[in-house]
Order: C-alpha cells, then sequence, then structure tokens
C-alpha cells in the first residue's frame, strides 16, 4: 500500500503540482515544493491532507509529508518524516480526513496534521510565496506552530537559524 501510494505521487506529479515539474538534483538537501497558494489549494481539495513525497536522493529513504495547516497560505506549512524513525519502508503515514490526524499503516499510532512526533524538516518560502524544503536541517515546531531548525541537531550554520526563527 505505502509503495502504492508512492507511485501514485510520483506518476501524478504533473496533476499535483499544475503540471510544472519538481527539479531536484541528486545529493541537493534543499528542493523547491513549489507556490503558497496554488499547494495550499492542492492540499486543501486532498480533504487538508499533506502530499507525500518521495525522496529522490541516493539513500531514498527520506519520504517526506508536505502539510499546510490553516487558512494562511503564507504561514503554517510543515515538512515531516512520512514514517517514524524505527518503521519499515512500507511503513508510512497517510491522512484520515474524518479524524484529522495522520495514522501510521502499520501500527496505527496517530499524529497531529502539523506532523508533531514525527522528525521535521525546515519549510523555507522566498519573498515571492515560493516554498522549499531543507531535508538537511531537522526542525521543531515552536510554541506558536512555527518550525525553526533543532538547536539539539547541532546546525552548522546559525545564520539560518536566525532567519527561520524571524519568520516565525
Amino acid at each position: 500500500m505505502g509503495l502504492l501510494s508512492i507511485l501514485f505521487v510520483v506518476t501524478q506529479a504533473d496533476r499535483l503540482f499544475g503540471g510544472d515539474t519538481i527539479s531536484f538534483s541528486v545529493g541537493e538537501q534543499v528542493f523547491p515544493v513549489g507556490e503558497t497558494e496554488e499547494l495550499a489549494v492542492q492540499i486543501d481539495e486532498n480533504g487538508g491532507g499533506g502530499l507525500l513525497l518521495p525522496d529522490p536522493s541516493p539513500g531514498g529513504d527520506t519520504d517526506i509529508v508536505f502539510a499546510h495547516v490553516g487558512d494562511d497560505p503564507e504561514r503554517g506549512w510543515f515538512a515531516f518524516a512520512a514514517r517514524p524513525p524505527t518503521s519499515p519502508r512500507d511503513c508510512f503515514v497517510e491522512w484520515v480526513p474524518d479524524r484529522e490526524v495522520y495514522a501510521d499503516t502499520c501500527d496505527g499510532a496517530e499524529y497531529p496534521p502539523n506532523g508533531e512526533g514525527l522528525t521535521q524538516y525546515l519549510v523555507e518560502i522566498d519573498a515571492e510565496g515560493n516554498v522549499a524544503v531543507d531535508l538537511g536541517v531537522v526542525a521543531r515546531p515552536g510554541p506558536d506552530g512555527a518550525v525553526a531548525p533543532d538547536p539539539d541537531e547541532g546546525d552548522s550554520d546559525s545564520d539560518d537559524a536566525d532567519d527561520a526563527s524571524d519568520e516565525g
């Protein structure tokens, strides 16, 4: 079932992303996802559940869910691991719209819409509203729900950490 969902996203990428192709080079840590307003509409049309994005990197094991929470397309973006770190590759979280949670397909564990409890990644939005996910920066939601680099993960670029906290 997990592989089928990932294949669906890969084969339906043109439809999901408005005909645009997501450009991502192997070895890159930051990749563009799309434009905030368009992505918010797509996620809303998906019943509020995020988009499952397979990891194209050489290891290919960092599949993520890209989610939006709230009504403001400029805020409330989250990127988190599509499965808990100890789960096998064929386990992943999927959106359960009637309960508004993500549920693990193997053990049934539930996670809130922002993916709290799963590994979080930094989401960056530029001045034009383009969204990118940085798989090289493990992040955590703050008290206001904004995601910032996790200081416990030893992010080596302190300027990026300062920039991310200013966005919140």
